[in-house]
């Protein structure tokens, strides 16, 4: 994996990008406590989470077609903005039952706790910057999709969630106390914090079934909106 894709491993774990939904029946009270951590990062927050996410989008799409004018991609940010928002509840619907599948009722527990603490509330406030900062850079953001490409297709190698830990822990040098920088450490290298990293490929696998089943379609419709009105070309 290349230097963005290491530290976009961890950040993925924040970000929540977990959106899949499965068929499996899921226990109630788990279901509940899921819904309680999706509530508690950064995702519960849906418009900072798509503020988030656009960027990367756009800047994939930049990539693929460098001959678009500023006013077709404009355009595509808002139509993708408007999808997003109209698709909200299925999305966090979604990513409750996903980590539902995966989490026991304790251990998403315990991750809202985390999410909730003073170290918890430090380390995202400081993550989403980052985020919002690197997102910004056409070549992260491609190197963001592709990380979660190959995330979804051949999942994480230990070595590899080990090596995107200490990239994120080096990177917030300067930005979080000495402190709470080692706490981070303990918590992803052991227990729930662990788990949480090693589920993210599982989860990642029916990401991309799901968004693809609820936004694939929606995204052709809106292109050829933009293609007729003149938007786009």
């Amino acid at each position: 994996m290349g230097r963005h894709a290491i530290w976009i491993l961890a950040a993925c774990s924040l970000l929540a990008s977990s959106l899949a939904r499965s068929d499996t029946a899921v226990d109630p009270a788990t279901l509940k406590a899921a819904q309680a951590y999706v509530g508690s990062t950064s995702a519960g927050d849906f418009s900072k989470y798509a503020d988030l996410m656009i960027p990367v989008a756009i800047n994939g799409l930049k990539s693929q077609r460098p001959d678009l004018s500023d006013h077709c991609v404009t355009a595509v940010a808002a139509g993708t903005q408007n999808m997003m928002s109209s698709n909200k509840d299925k999305i966090l619907a979604a990513m409750a039952e996903a980590y539902a599948k995966h989490f026991t009722a304790d251990e998403l527990d315990e991750l809202t706790a985390f999410n909730l603490s003073e170290l918890g509330r430090d380390y995202g406030n400081v993550m989403k910057e980052l985020l919002k900062e690197e997102l910004q850079k056409p070549d992260v953001a491609q190197s963001f999709l592709e990380a979660m490409q190959k995330m979804a297709k051949d999942g994480v190698p230990s070595e590899d969630r080990v090596s995107a830990v200490a990239t994120v822990l080096r990177m917030l040098k300067g930005r979080l106390p000495e402190k709470e920088i080692s706490q981070l450490g303990q918590f992803y290298y052991n227990g729930v914090g662990r788990k949480l990293l090693e589920q993210n490929p599982a989860v990642l696998n029916e990401t991309f079934q799901f968004e693809m089943t609820l936004l694939s379609g929606q995204g052709k419709q809106m292109w050829s909106d933009l293609t007729s009105n003149g938007s786009c070309p």
